[in-house]
Protein backbone atom coordinates (compact mmCIF):
# COMPACT_ATOMS: atom_id res chain seq x y z
CA UNK A 1 0.00 0.00 0.00
CA UNK A 2 1.24 3.27 -0.63
CA UNK A 3 0.50 5.72 1.96
CA UNK A 4 1.58 9.08 3.61
CA UNK A 5 3.58 8.30 6.46
CA UNK A 6 2.75 11.94 7.79
CA UNK A 7 -1.18 11.39 8.16
CA UNK A 8 -1.81 11.30 11.57
CA UNK A 9 1.59 11.40 13.28
CA UNK A 10 1.76 14.84 15.04
CA UNK A 11 -0.37 17.16 16.03
CA UNK A 12 -2.15 19.28 13.59
CA UNK A 13 -2.34 22.35 15.07
CA UNK A 14 -0.10 25.35 15.81
CA UNK A 15 -0.15 28.14 18.53
CA UNK A 16 -2.09 30.13 16.47
CA UNK A 17 -4.53 27.69 15.41
CA UNK A 18 -4.91 27.09 19.19
CA UNK A 19 -5.62 30.84 19.94
CA UNK A 20 -7.78 30.78 17.08
CA UNK A 21 -10.28 27.98 18.46
CA UNK A 22 -10.28 29.22 22.46
CA UNK A 23 -11.07 32.78 20.82
CA UNK A 24 -14.32 31.72 17.99
CA UNK A 25 -16.05 29.60 20.73
CA UNK A 26 -18.16 32.62 21.91
CA UNK A 27 -22.13 31.02 22.66
CA UNK A 28 -23.51 34.72 21.11
CA UNK A 29 -26.60 34.52 19.10
CA UNK A 30 -26.55 33.55 15.73
CA UNK A 31 -25.69 35.69 13.29
CA UNK A 32 -25.54 35.63 9.45
CA UNK A 33 -27.46 33.08 7.92
CA UNK A 34 -30.77 34.57 8.91
CA UNK A 35 -31.09 36.62 5.56
CA UNK A 36 -30.66 33.29 3.42
CA UNK A 37 -32.62 30.86 5.15
CA UNK A 38 -36.23 30.05 6.68
CA UNK A 39 -36.44 27.87 9.47
CA UNK A 40 -38.92 25.14 10.78
CA UNK A 41 -39.12 22.97 13.67
CA UNK A 42 -38.46 19.83 14.55
CA UNK A 43 -38.51 17.19 17.74
CA UNK A 44 -35.27 15.33 18.80
CA UNK A 45 -35.20 12.72 21.28
CA UNK A 46 -33.19 13.01 24.19
CA UNK A 47 -31.02 9.93 25.47
CA UNK A 48 -33.34 9.39 28.24
CA UNK A 49 -36.07 9.39 26.36
CA UNK A 50 -37.63 12.91 27.30
CA UNK A 51 -38.44 14.93 23.70
CA UNK A 52 -37.24 18.56 23.38
CA UNK A 53 -37.75 21.21 20.39
CA UNK A 54 -35.54 22.73 18.33
CA UNK A 55 -35.41 25.06 15.33
CA UNK A 56 -33.58 23.46 11.89
CA UNK A 57 -32.74 24.72 8.70
CA UNK A 58 -35.52 23.96 6.15
CA UNK A 59 -35.11 25.48 2.91
CA UNK A 60 -31.11 26.22 1.40
CA UNK A 61 -30.46 29.82 -0.04
CA UNK A 62 -31.21 28.59 -3.43
CA UNK A 63 -34.98 28.20 -1.84
CA UNK A 64 -34.89 24.52 -2.59
CA UNK A 65 -34.99 22.37 1.02
CA UNK A 66 -31.87 20.63 1.68
CA UNK A 67 -30.84 17.49 0.28
CA UNK A 68 -31.69 14.77 3.02
CA UNK A 69 -29.43 12.04 4.75
CA UNK A 70 -31.15 8.50 5.13
CA UNK A 71 -33.06 8.09 8.25
CA UNK A 72 -31.20 6.73 11.15
CA UNK A 73 -27.75 6.39 12.39
CA UNK A 74 -24.75 6.34 9.97
CA UNK A 75 -22.62 3.15 11.54
CA UNK A 76 -19.61 4.28 9.54
CA UNK A 77 -15.91 3.54 9.39
CA UNK A 78 -13.08 5.54 7.61
CA UNK A 79 -11.69 3.54 4.94
CA UNK A 80 -9.87 6.12 3.15
CA UNK A 81 -7.55 4.13 0.66
CA UNK A 82 -6.21 1.69 -0.08
CA UNK A 83 -3.10 3.31 -2.93
CA UNK A 84 -3.90 6.66 -1.02
CA UNK A 85 -5.39 8.91 -3.99
CA UNK A 86 -4.67 6.89 -6.85
CA UNK A 87 -7.21 3.49 -6.39
CA UNK A 88 -9.36 5.22 -9.66
CA UNK A 89 -7.82 6.05 -12.56
CA UNK A 90 -3.86 5.41 -11.97
CA UNK A 91 -3.38 1.81 -12.77
CA UNK A 92 -3.44 0.54 -9.36
CA UNK A 93 -7.18 -0.65 -8.58
CA UNK A 94 -7.30 -3.45 -6.61
CA UNK A 95 -10.82 -5.16 -6.89
CA UNK A 96 -9.71 -7.50 -4.26
CA UNK A 97 -8.91 -5.31 -2.02
CA UNK A 98 -12.04 -3.57 -1.69
CA UNK A 99 -14.35 -6.36 -1.38
CA UNK A 100 -12.31 -8.06 0.90
CA UNK A 101 -12.24 -4.78 3.05
CA UNK A 102 -15.40 -4.24 2.48
CA UNK A 103 -16.59 -7.22 3.81
CA UNK A 104 -14.89 -7.48 6.43
CA UNK A 105 -16.38 -4.36 8.05
CA UNK A 106 -19.81 -4.91 6.59
CA UNK A 107 -19.56 -8.30 9.61
CA UNK A 108 -18.84 -6.03 11.96
CA UNK A 109 -22.17 -4.15 11.98
CA UNK A 110 -21.16 -1.10 10.15
CA UNK A 111 -23.53 0.37 7.50
CA UNK A 112 -21.28 3.52 5.84
CA UNK A 113 -18.15 4.04 5.02
CA UNK A 114 -15.96 7.14 4.50
CA UNK A 115 -13.66 6.88 1.41
CA UNK A 116 -11.07 9.55 -0.49
CA UNK A 117 -11.24 9.89 -4.29
CA UNK A 118 -8.97 12.59 -5.60
CA UNK A 119 -7.30 13.39 -2.05
CA UNK A 120 -4.28 15.19 -2.95
CA UNK A 121 -4.90 15.44 -6.51
CA UNK A 122 -1.71 12.91 -7.24
CA UNK A 123 -3.53 11.15 -9.94
CA UNK A 124 -6.77 12.28 -10.27
CA UNK A 125 -7.57 15.17 -11.60
CA UNK A 126 -5.14 14.84 -14.66
CA UNK A 127 -3.26 18.62 -15.04
CA UNK A 128 -2.06 19.96 -17.82
CA UNK A 129 2.26 21.48 -17.26
CA UNK A 130 0.81 24.95 -15.78
CA UNK A 131 -1.32 23.25 -13.38
CA UNK A 132 -4.87 23.65 -15.16
CA UNK A 133 -6.83 20.78 -14.33
CA UNK A 134 -7.89 19.00 -17.84
CA UNK A 135 -10.19 16.41 -17.26
CA UNK A 136 -9.97 12.57 -15.37
CA UNK A 137 -8.29 9.98 -16.99
CA UNK A 138 -9.94 7.49 -18.90
CA UNK A 139 -10.10 5.03 -15.65
CA UNK A 140 -11.50 7.15 -13.01
CA UNK A 141 -15.22 7.02 -13.28
CA UNK A 142 -15.44 3.04 -14.39
CA UNK A 143 -12.97 2.28 -11.08
CA UNK A 144 -14.56 4.63 -8.88
CA UNK A 145 -17.81 2.92 -10.40
CA UNK A 146 -16.45 -0.39 -8.99
CA UNK A 147 -15.63 1.10 -5.39
CA UNK A 148 -19.21 2.02 -5.40
CA UNK A 149 -20.72 -1.56 -6.75
CA UNK A 150 -18.28 -3.47 -3.81
CA UNK A 151 -20.03 -1.14 -1.76
CA UNK A 152 -23.36 -2.02 -2.92
CA UNK A 153 -22.69 -5.44 -2.53
CA UNK A 154 -21.70 -5.63 0.74
CA UNK A 155 -24.50 -3.27 2.07
CA UNK A 156 -22.44 -0.14 2.51
CA UNK A 157 -22.97 3.45 1.82
CA UNK A 158 -20.26 5.30 0.43
CA UNK A 159 -18.85 9.30 1.89
CA UNK A 160 -17.29 9.94 -0.90
CA UNK A 161 -14.33 12.45 -0.41
CA UNK A 162 -13.04 14.60 -3.47
CA UNK A 163 -9.96 16.55 -1.99
CA UNK A 164 -7.78 16.90 0.82
CA UNK A 165 -5.55 19.75 2.51
CA UNK A 166 -2.97 17.23 1.37
CA UNK A 167 -3.55 19.14 -2.27
CA UNK A 168 -1.32 21.78 -0.64
CA UNK A 169 2.01 19.32 0.38
CA UNK A 170 5.11 21.06 -0.77
CA UNK A 171 7.62 18.98 1.05
CA UNK A 172 9.87 16.89 -1.24
CA UNK A 173 9.35 13.81 0.82
CA UNK A 174 5.69 13.33 -0.01
CA UNK A 175 5.31 12.92 -3.64
CA UNK A 176 1.94 14.41 -4.19
CA UNK A 177 0.28 17.59 -3.46
CA UNK A 178 1.22 21.19 -5.12
CA UNK A 179 -2.01 21.76 -6.45
CA UNK A 180 -3.13 24.63 -4.39
CA UNK A 181 -3.29 27.55 -7.15
CA UNK A 182 -6.32 25.34 -8.41
CA UNK A 183 -7.90 26.53 -4.91
CA UNK A 184 -6.24 30.07 -5.70
CA UNK A 185 -6.76 30.60 -9.19
CA UNK A 186 -9.92 30.92 -10.92
CA UNK A 187 -9.27 30.08 -14.26
CA UNK A 188 -7.99 26.81 -12.82
CA UNK A 189 -10.72 26.21 -10.07
CA UNK A 190 -13.25 26.64 -12.91
CA UNK A 191 -11.62 24.05 -14.64
CA UNK A 192 -11.83 21.13 -12.50
CA UNK A 193 -15.59 22.11 -12.38
CA UNK A 194 -16.02 21.85 -15.60
CA UNK A 195 -13.89 19.40 -17.18
CA UNK A 196 -13.21 16.69 -13.63
CA UNK A 197 -16.55 17.50 -11.60
CA UNK A 198 -19.35 17.64 -13.59
CA UNK A 199 -18.74 15.05 -15.82
CA UNK A 200 -17.95 12.60 -12.00
CA UNK A 201 -21.07 13.85 -10.53
CA UNK A 202 -23.13 12.83 -13.41
CA UNK A 203 -21.62 9.64 -13.73
CA UNK A 204 -21.66 8.88 -9.84
CA UNK A 205 -24.63 10.46 -8.03
CA UNK A 206 -27.17 8.21 -8.70
CA UNK A 207 -25.63 4.83 -7.51
CA UNK A 208 -28.17 4.08 -4.82
CA UNK A 209 -24.27 3.08 -2.82
CA UNK A 210 -23.76 7.17 -2.86
CA UNK A 211 -24.49 8.59 0.68
CA UNK A 212 -23.21 12.43 0.27
CA UNK A 213 -20.57 14.05 -1.34
CA UNK A 214 -17.37 15.82 1.16
CA UNK A 215 -15.86 18.55 -0.97
CA UNK A 216 -12.50 18.68 0.80
CA UNK A 217 -11.18 17.33 4.88
CA UNK A 218 -10.03 19.12 6.81
CA UNK A 219 -9.02 22.50 4.53
CA UNK A 220 -8.40 24.80 7.62
CA UNK A 221 -4.68 22.71 7.50
CA UNK A 222 -3.55 24.98 4.60
CA UNK A 223 -5.61 28.40 6.07
CA UNK A 224 -3.55 31.00 6.93
CA UNK A 225 -3.08 31.51 10.52
CA UNK A 226 -4.17 27.70 11.00
CA UNK A 227 -2.11 25.11 9.20
CA UNK A 228 1.08 27.68 9.05
CA UNK A 229 3.55 25.56 10.34
CA UNK A 230 3.05 22.23 8.50
CA UNK A 231 4.69 21.51 5.01
CA UNK A 232 1.79 22.88 3.34
CA UNK A 233 1.55 25.93 1.07
CA UNK A 234 -0.64 28.49 2.83
CA UNK A 235 -3.85 30.41 1.18
CA UNK A 236 -5.99 32.37 2.65
CA UNK A 237 -9.48 31.52 4.13
CA UNK A 238 -11.68 32.98 1.71
CA UNK A 239 -10.16 31.06 -1.15
CA UNK A 240 -10.62 27.99 0.88
CA UNK A 241 -14.54 28.80 0.90
CA UNK A 242 -14.58 29.62 -3.02
CA UNK A 243 -12.91 26.85 -3.15
CA UNK A 244 -15.41 24.55 -1.18
CA UNK A 245 -18.61 26.74 -1.98
CA UNK A 246 -17.99 26.34 -6.27
CA UNK A 247 -17.72 22.36 -5.73
CA UNK A 248 -20.39 22.20 -3.63
CA UNK A 249 -22.61 24.65 -6.00
CA UNK A 250 -21.65 21.95 -8.89
CA UNK A 251 -22.65 19.08 -6.93
CA UNK A 252 -25.88 20.76 -6.64
CA UNK A 253 -26.83 21.63 -9.74
CA UNK A 254 -25.68 17.87 -12.03
CA UNK A 255 -26.55 15.78 -8.82
CA UNK A 256 -29.08 15.29 -5.89
CA UNK A 257 -27.00 13.78 -3.14
CA UNK A 258 -26.32 15.28 -0.17
CA UNK A 259 -23.02 17.95 -0.17
CA UNK A 260 -20.99 18.29 3.47
CA UNK A 261 -17.36 18.82 4.10
CA UNK A 262 -14.68 17.75 7.10
CA UNK A 263 -14.31 20.55 9.20
CA UNK A 264 -10.90 19.79 11.64
CA UNK A 265 -12.52 20.95 14.63
CA UNK A 266 -15.97 22.34 16.23
CA UNK A 267 -15.20 25.91 15.93
CA UNK A 268 -15.39 25.41 12.79
CA UNK A 269 -18.77 24.99 11.46
CA UNK A 270 -20.28 27.11 14.30
CA UNK A 271 -22.46 29.88 13.68
CA UNK A 272 -22.21 30.94 16.98
CA UNK A 273 -18.90 32.20 16.39
CA UNK A 274 -18.61 36.39 17.15
CA UNK A 275 -17.37 38.18 14.61
CA UNK A 276 -19.16 36.63 11.56
CA UNK A 277 -15.69 36.19 9.53
CA UNK A 278 -15.29 33.22 11.96
CA UNK A 279 -17.89 31.20 10.73
CA UNK A 280 -16.15 29.68 8.03
CA UNK A 281 -18.45 27.14 6.47
CA UNK A 282 -22.20 28.79 6.82
CA UNK A 283 -24.37 29.10 4.02
CA UNK A 284 -23.90 32.90 4.22
CA UNK A 285 -20.00 32.57 3.91
CA UNK A 286 -20.06 30.14 0.97
CA UNK A 287 -22.55 32.18 -0.63
CA UNK A 288 -20.93 35.35 -0.16
CA UNK A 289 -17.31 33.34 -1.27
CA UNK A 290 -18.59 32.62 -4.39
CA UNK A 291 -21.74 34.72 -5.17
CA UNK A 292 -23.47 31.34 -5.53
CA UNK A 293 -26.48 30.72 -4.08
CA UNK A 294 -25.90 26.54 -4.66
CA UNK A 295 -23.14 27.35 -2.64
CA UNK A 296 -24.32 25.66 0.33
CA UNK A 297 -23.79 22.51 2.86
CA UNK A 298 -26.74 19.58 3.38
CA UNK A 299 -24.88 18.78 6.16
CA UNK A 300 -22.15 19.01 8.84
CA UNK A 301 -19.15 17.03 9.38
CA UNK A 302 -16.57 17.66 12.17
CA UNK A 303 -13.27 15.79 13.05
CA UNK A 304 -11.56 15.49 16.68
CA UNK A 305 -8.17 14.36 18.21
CA UNK A 306 -7.91 13.69 21.42
CA UNK A 307 -4.63 16.99 21.68
CA UNK A 308 -7.51 19.08 20.80
CA UNK A 309 -8.41 20.18 23.61
CA UNK A 310 -11.95 21.95 24.53
CA UNK A 311 -13.72 21.89 20.93
CA UNK A 312 -14.90 18.51 20.29
CA UNK A 313 -18.35 17.72 19.78
CA UNK A 314 -18.59 16.23 23.75
CA UNK A 315 -17.52 19.85 24.44
CA UNK A 316 -19.62 21.45 21.79
CA UNK A 317 -23.05 19.59 21.33
CA UNK A 318 -22.97 20.60 17.69
CA UNK A 319 -26.40 18.90 17.50
CA UNK A 320 -28.27 22.26 19.55
CA UNK A 321 -29.10 25.09 16.30
CA UNK A 322 -27.16 27.62 17.93
CA UNK A 323 -24.21 25.53 16.69
CA UNK A 324 -25.42 23.88 13.49
CA UNK A 325 -28.02 26.24 12.62
CA UNK A 326 -30.37 22.83 13.39
CA UNK A 327 -28.62 20.96 10.51
CA UNK A 328 -27.69 17.24 10.80
CA UNK A 329 -24.07 16.75 12.45
CA UNK A 330 -21.90 13.66 11.32
CA UNK A 331 -18.45 12.84 13.34
CA UNK A 332 -16.49 11.96 10.44
CA UNK A 333 -13.07 11.27 12.02
CA UNK A 334 -11.97 10.40 15.48
CA UNK A 335 -9.29 8.10 16.47
CA UNK A 336 -10.06 4.11 17.44
CA UNK A 337 -7.85 4.53 20.31
CA UNK A 338 -9.36 7.99 21.88
CA UNK A 339 -8.93 8.42 25.77
CA UNK A 340 -12.24 7.55 26.52
CA UNK A 341 -12.77 4.53 24.88
CA UNK A 342 -14.29 4.22 21.23
CA UNK A 343 -17.03 2.28 22.58
CA UNK A 344 -18.57 4.77 24.79
CA UNK A 345 -17.22 7.59 22.41
CA UNK A 346 -19.45 6.27 19.74
CA UNK A 347 -22.38 5.84 22.10
CA UNK A 348 -22.52 8.98 23.37
CA UNK A 349 -22.30 10.85 20.29
CA UNK A 350 -25.34 8.64 19.31
CA UNK A 351 -26.87 9.55 22.02
CA UNK A 352 -26.22 13.36 21.64
CA UNK A 353 -28.07 13.20 18.57
CA UNK A 354 -25.44 13.34 16.32
CA UNK A 355 -26.47 11.36 12.84
CA UNK A 356 -23.69 8.85 12.53
CA UNK A 357 -19.91 8.31 13.37
CA UNK A 358 -17.04 7.13 11.58
CA UNK A 359 -13.93 6.49 13.56
CA UNK A 360 -10.12 6.33 12.15
CA UNK A 361 -9.04 4.45 10.15
CA UNK A 362 -9.44 0.83 8.71
CA UNK A 363 -5.92 1.00 7.28
CA UNK A 364 -4.10 3.52 8.84
CA UNK A 365 -1.97 2.85 12.34
CA UNK A 366 -1.65 5.96 13.47
CA UNK A 367 -4.58 6.22 16.14
CA UNK A 368 -5.11 2.38 17.09
CA UNK A 369 -5.24 -0.55 14.74
CA UNK A 370 -8.90 -1.81 13.21
CA UNK A 371 -7.70 -5.58 14.38
CA UNK A 372 -8.24 -3.94 18.14
CA UNK A 373 -11.03 -1.45 17.03
CA UNK A 374 -13.23 -4.11 15.48
CA UNK A 375 -15.42 -6.04 18.73
CA UNK A 376 -16.03 -2.17 20.10
CA UNK A 377 -17.64 -1.46 16.93
CA UNK A 378 -19.42 -4.59 15.92
CA UNK A 379 -20.81 -4.48 19.83
CA UNK A 380 -21.67 -0.11 19.70
CA UNK A 381 -23.27 -0.58 16.04
CA UNK A 382 -25.31 -3.82 17.10
CA UNK A 383 -27.37 -1.89 19.13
Amino acid sequence: MNRPTHRRGVPFRTAAAATFACAALGLGACSSDESLRSTSTSTVREPAGAERTTTTVATAPNGRPYAALPEGFLAGVNVPWNEFGQDAGCGKFDQAWFDRTFADIAEQGVTSVRYWLHASGGCTPSFAADGTPTGLPPTAIPEATAILDAAERNGLSVLLVLFSHDIGATNSTFPFGHHTDMVTTPAKRQAYLDLALTPLVQALDAHPALLAWETINEPELIAEGVGSDRDRAVVPKADLQAFAGSIAATIHRNGTKPVTLGAMSAEFISSANEPVDQQWWTDAALSAATGDTDAYLDFYQVHFYDYQGTTSPFDIDLTQPEFAQGKPVVVGEFPFDVKRGLGDAIAALRDMGYRGTYPWAVNDECCGEWKTARSAIAERYAE
